[in-house]
C-alpha cells in the first residue's frame, strides 16, 4: 500500500504526529541541510524551544515587520550551528511562521548534536 513519505520540502499537515528531530532536520545536498522552523516573533527572550508540530520551534525578539524577525531568526540559528550568517537561506516562508532555511557548512549529525544540546540547556 501507499506509504506516506515526504520531500524535505514538503510539510506534514497531521498535527497530531509525533514529532521528533527527523521531523524538522533533514539532509540537503551534500555538506548542507533543510531546517523546518516555525517562529515566535516579539519572545521575551531568544530561545530554541524544540519540536512544535513537525518544525523546531525558535522564539526570537524581534517584531514580524520589515524582515526584523527573519534576519533575528538568521542570527540565533547562525549561533546556534556555528554557521556563518551567509550560509543561510530562507527557501520558503519570507512572510509566514513556518520556515524552511538551508543551512550550508553542516551535517545532520552536527546539527543534531547542536540543537539537542540547546534544547537541553533551555529546559534546565
Amino acid at each position: 500500500m501507499y506509504q506516506n513519505h515526504l520531500h524535505p520540502m514538503q510539510e506534514d499537515r497531521n498535527p497530531s504526529s509525533a514529532a521528533s528531530t527527523e521531523d524538522y532536520l533533514s539532509p540537503a545536498t551534500s555538506g548542507a541541510i533543510y531546517l523546518k522552523i516555525i517562529i515566535q516573533p516579539r519572545a521575551a527572550r531568544e530561545s530554541v524551544v524544540g519540536s512544535y508540530q513537525g518544525r523546531l520551534k525558535v522564539k526570537v525578539n524581534a517584531p514580524p515587520v520589515e524582515a526584523a524577525a527573519n534576519k533575528n531568526l538568521i542570527s540565533v540559528i547562525s549561533k546556534l550551528l556555528r554557521a556563518a550568517k551567509g550560509n543561510i537561506i530562507i527557501k520558503q516562508g519570507e512572510t509566514s511562521r513556518n520556515k524552511l532555511l538551508l543551512v550550508k557548512g553542516i551535517s545532520v549529525d552536527k546539527a543534531r548534536g547542536y540543537i539537542g544540546a540547546a534544547i537541553t540547556k533551555n529546559k534546565g
